[in-house]
């Protein structure tokens, strides 16, 4: 009698387990999402075993895989990590933009510092001549006053 009680609990656990994973796959078709081992594993919590041993679950896993087989599937965690990615990128353009055009300023600016650059050197150069120029008239007019002195 003991032996036979513990067979009906174990039948009854075994027909919730079913049904708990039917449940599942019937509600994963109906919101379009992916049928998967994995994901019934977790959102069920019933062994991956199960899944493969039961011959009425697996038949109905496969059932489902063929309904899905034609169709494209994305993950709704893949959705929302996609649409981050999004803002992400258009961000990142955003910002390389403000780059390009800072940049554009300052290689502007380099120009204009270049020319600024010859400019004064060329006054260097000029100051330079300028300078040897009077020290040389210097040197004479100081030649020139040192022979005329007695």
């Amino acid at each position: 009698m003991k032996a036979e009680k513990m067979v009906q609990i174990n039948r009854a656990a075994s027909r919730e387990k079913v049904s708990r994973a039917l449940r599942e796959i019937d509600r994963m078709l109906e919101d379009e999402e992916l049928v998967t081992i994995a994901d019934l594993v977790e959102r069920t919590g019933l062994s991956r075993a199960f899944f493969y041993n039961n011959k009425k679950v697996n038949q109905a896993v496969e059932r489902a895989r063929d309904l899905q087989q034609s169709r494209k599937f994305v993950k709704p965690q893949q959705v929302i990590l996609d649409q981050a990615m999004e803002q992400q990128i258009l961000m990142l353009k955003k910002h390389l933009g403000d780059l390009q055009e800072e940049n554009a300023g300052l290689m502007k600016e380099l120009e204009e510092l270049r020319e600024e650059n010859m400019d004064l050197q060329m006054e260097i150069d000029s100051l330079r001549v300028e300078n040897e120029s009077l020290k040389e008239d210097s040197w004479q007019r100081e030649m020139l006053r040192m022979t005329q002195e007695p």
